[in-house]
């Protein structure tokens, strides 16, 4: 038997019952930054979840889902103090530890480098991954590297981080209706 088949509420039921699924105390997150907006925190048995929607859409059944969303922001005087310390900006991660690494070298211009928040950028859609690279403001090489950087049309992470400060953090629970 698999988990699609046979379409019946047993069946369903059946699915909406495993284990792992924990339908009664549903964990979900919304990231207002990230494409999909919303991901359900799942501890397992997603397969199952997934064969239960399956069924409940064909069988025309209705199934009532509860469980706790947590919104998730930025922390809007943390990026004011990020932007007022730092130049952000995001470069490809095979660039960071190859000819931006070199280069910085030769130029003797300090930086540090970091991997983005999660759920800020899909490698796998892109085909890219990326780091930030930290430039101190300030620092007449870190700021004259951050110029070009730039005028080359690199990301400028900060000011992503500055249009999404206007979010606010909050969680909230979701009831039956």
């Amino acid at each position: 038997m698999s988990w699609q088949n046979p379409w019946t509420e047993e069946h369903l039921r059946k699915n909406m019952g495993h284990w792992e699924l924990r339908l009664d105390r549903m964990r979900f997150a919304e990231y207002p930054w990230a494409e999909r907006r919303l991901y359900w925190l799942n501890d397992g048995g997603s397969h199952h979840f997934g064969a239960a929607l399956y069924q409940a859409c064909r069988l025309g059944i209705t199934v009532p889902l509860t469980g706790r969303l947590c919104r998730y922001s930025v922390n809007v005087p943390m990026i004011t103090a990020l932007r007022q310390k730092w130049h952000l900006y995001a470069i490809p991660a095979d660039e960071i530890f190859g000819s931006f690494f070199d280069a910085m070298n030769a130029f003797e211009c300090p930086f540090g480098h970091s991997e983005l928040p999660r759920n800020m950028h899909d490698t796998e859609k892109t085909g890219v991954a990326l780091r930030l690279a930290w430039l101190e403001r300030g620092h007449p090489r870190a700021s004259a590297v951050a110029d070009v950087l730039s005028a080359a049309g690199f990301p400028d992470f900060g000011k992503q981080l500055n249009l999404l400060s206007i979010q606010t953090a909050e969680t909230i629970s979701l009831e039956r209706p």
